[in-house]
């Protein structure tokens, strides 16, 4: 297995660990996040949330007995323990500091100086996704989540990543992935630009070059299709695998080769970087119908908050009519939410 890479987060405002995580909440992810709350959590379990980011999962998480939380970078680690503190506490207080940064918000993270942090149900450590202790003295877990790890990590650590998932799953437990989708080739890969032009599209060896060189720099951006996904999770370690990523492919370290099945899927969220969406306007045609605005733009207009709602729950109806066809899941939108169980 080569070894990991850290997110290099130069500081808590870094574009990457503020403006990034704040975008891709807007518009129909409620959908998938009221999907998550109804197929997967449920209260009284054991979670674990691997690359948890900013902690921006933990509100959901709060009536499980157990939430784990595991985030390698730094920064977004300090971020996600003053979050997962403000709502054991029920510090209104301290989750605006976390919204508005600011003097008083850099004196706090500076205060976070350990590897591991302990508040009410929530244990919090500064652990990468392919570690397991001591994640383990917490195992097994109910539910395993996932969000947008694998889009931006090179594919020997989607390997790690799964073994240590099946290694501390219940048997009958719930492995939930967010990741990105493309709508046709297998792979795609893209990357952001300094100048904050749309992504650049670049190829697979470039993405692990990007990856390790450059990360917190330049954000690299790997979109799976659901097929190549499926197949991954059923085996990571396939030879198949070692033929479509190449020296990104890391052999199996055990005889136990993880291995997945899925229950279920859900796509959502158009482009959220580059602006929109033929996906919707091609949506609406499917449909039937026709709305003149475009429902992610709400974030620059400066709408009430009561037109912000409407557009957000019409974005999220559009995603969930898109969802019940299975040739427009494939087709449309660009993120996908997977549930999937131990292969018996």
């Amino acid at each position: 297995m080569t070894s990991e890479y850290r997110y290099k987060s130069e500081t808590p405002g870094h574009p990457y660990v503020k403006e990034y995580i704040h975008q891709i909440t807007e518009g129909g992810s409620m959908l998938i996040l009221e999907e998550l709350q109804n197929k997967v959590l449920q209260s009284g379990q054991t979670i674990y949330d691997c690359g948890c980011g900013l902690g921006r999962l933990f509100p959901y998480f709060s009536q499980a007995d157990a939430i784990v939380a595991a985030e390698f970078d730094p920064v977004r680690f300090k971020h996600a323990v003053l979050k997962a503190k403000a709502i054991v506490e029920k510090d209104s207080l301290l989750e605006a500091l976390l919204e508005q940064r600011g003097d008083k918000y850099d004196t706090l993270m500076k205060e976070i100086d350990k590897k591991e942090y302990h508040f009410g149900n929530f244990h919090l450590f500064n652990n990468s996704m392919t570690e397991v202790a001591p994640v383990r003295d917490y195992a097994p877990f109910d539910r395993i989540i996932s969000s947008h790890v694998f889009p931006h990590v090179t594919f020997d650590l989607v390997q790690g990543a799964l073994s240590a998932f099946y290694s501390l799953l219940k048997s009958e437990g719930i492995l939930a992935i967010f990741t990105t989708k493309t709508k046709g080739e297998p792979l795609q890969h893209l990357k952001s630009k300094e100048d904050g032009s749309p992504l650049l599209k670049i190829s697979r060896k470039e993405f692990a070059d990007v990856f390790k060189s450059e990360m917190g720099k330049k954000l690299p951006i790997r979109y799976y299709s659901f097929d190549l996904f499926n197949l991954i999770l059923q085996n990571p370690f396939a030879e198949s695998m070692r033929e479509i990523f190449a020296e990104e492919f890391a052999a199996a370290s055990s005889e136990v080769s993880p291995s997945f099945q899925i229950i279920d899927w859900l796509v959502y969220r158009g482009e959220h970087v580059n602006g929109f969406y033929e996906d919707y306007e091609r949506a609406q045609k499917l449909l039937g119908i026709q709305c003149p605005i475009q429902p992610r733009d709400f974030v620059k207009a400066g709408w009430d908050e009561r037109t912000v709602k409407l557009l957000r729950n019409f974005a999220a109806w559009v995603e969930s009519r898109i969802n019940q066809h299975d040739d427009w899941k494939k087709g449309l939108l660009t993120d996908m939410m997977i549930l999937a169980k131990k292969a018996k």
